[in-house]
């Protein structure tokens, strides 16, 4: 009986002392922080990956990823031809 009180107050006084070990909290939270940056640099070299090839892309004259790109995002027609915009129908109470 007195060997389990023993066993307790040792497991007690480890997990009393660990808890209040700053150096073993920097550990943990160094951990933490390192996990997190891989995730960040993983995604920054996803991004990496992606703008290098956009910019092949866009230096490559055969492509037409550069025409493509200006009618998407600059709104852009070639001379002579006629762009046809339509507005959306009036919405009415009784439609969702």
């Amino acid at each position: 009986m007195l060997a389990k009180y023993v066993r307790y107050a040792i497991f007690l006084g480890s997990a009393i002392f660990l808890l209040s070990n700053r150096d073993l909290r920097n550990l943990v939270h160094n951990c933490i922080e390192l996990r997190k940056l891989h995730a960040q640099e993983t995604a920054l070299d996803a991004d990496d990956k992606k703008m290098l090839s956009q910019k092949s892309r866009l230096l490559n004259p055969k492509d037409d990823y550069v025409e493509r790109l200006a009618r998407k995002e600059l709104n852009l027609v070639r001379k002579g031809e006629v762009e046809f915009r339509f507005t959306p129908p009036a919405r009415t109470e009784g439609t969702k």
